[in-house]
């Protein structure tokens, strides 16, 4: 027998071998087809929830992911508005500020005057600090109606503070030109320092 005989004959065998499983296999998937049972109402309504809940997730996770970038913008934005209400505000307060260290400045060379004995002195500066006090006291007023509620009441706070400095100094100016030996020396200097310290803690607060 010649080759090639063998050769068409091994391939015919091997293309009705592979037609009979093709067969086989057609008739195996028509049957499980056939025989096996339809989904029941419960199945279905299963799979048509499982889908559903699918959806669901992706629409809330969606949802989610558009809530947490809103508030993130929301968040940087207010950010921005409140370092830009801050520098407005810091610059509205500059004169504010000015008044309040001229204060101090004026109220530390009474202290010293006031030690060295020279009482007429201490109240020249005494009356410098009320006058800054007083500027400062009205400025403040003028200036708080152009912030929100919530920092104008900050500000009126300040004045309020302000003003009662200012009626302290007013005091004290009194008080130090009745003042002569053997006085207690303690009853000038510590009020001049706790005003002193005072206008201090003020400078802070229009700088925040």
């Amino acid at each position: 027998m010649a080759i090639s005989d063998i050769v068409s004959t091994k391939v015919t065998d091997f293309i009705d071998y592979a037609l009979v499983i093709v067969i086989l296999m057609i008739i195996y998937y028509a049957i499980k087809f056939f025989i096996a049972a339809p989904p029941t109402k419960e199945e279905r309504e299963t799979v048509l929830e499982e889908r559903r809940g699918s959806i669901s997730k992706w629409f809330g996770k969606k949802k989610e992911e558009g809530t947490e970038k809103k508030k993130k913008e929301e968040d940087k934005k207010k950010a921005a508005e409140t370092v830009a209400e801050k520098k407005k505000r810091v610059k509205k307060l500059e004169p504010v500020q000015g008044f309040f260290i001229n204060c101090v400045d004026y109220l530390n060379e009474a202290i010293k005057d006031f030690e060295g004995s020279d009482f007429n002195q201490a109240v020249g500066n005494v009356r410098k600090a009320q006058k800054q006090g007083r500027h400062a006291w009205r400025e403040l007023k003028e200036v708080s109606a152009g912030f929100s509620d919530e920092k104008q009441k900050r500000i009126m706070d300040i004045a309020s503070a302000a003003q009662n400095n200012y009626l302290t100094a007013k005091n004290l100016v009194k008080e130090i030109k009745a003042f002569h030996p053997p006085m207690a020396v303690n009853n000038i200097l510590n009020p001049l320092t706790e005003l002193r310290n005072s206008y201090n803690a003020l400078i802070k607060e229009v700088r925040k």
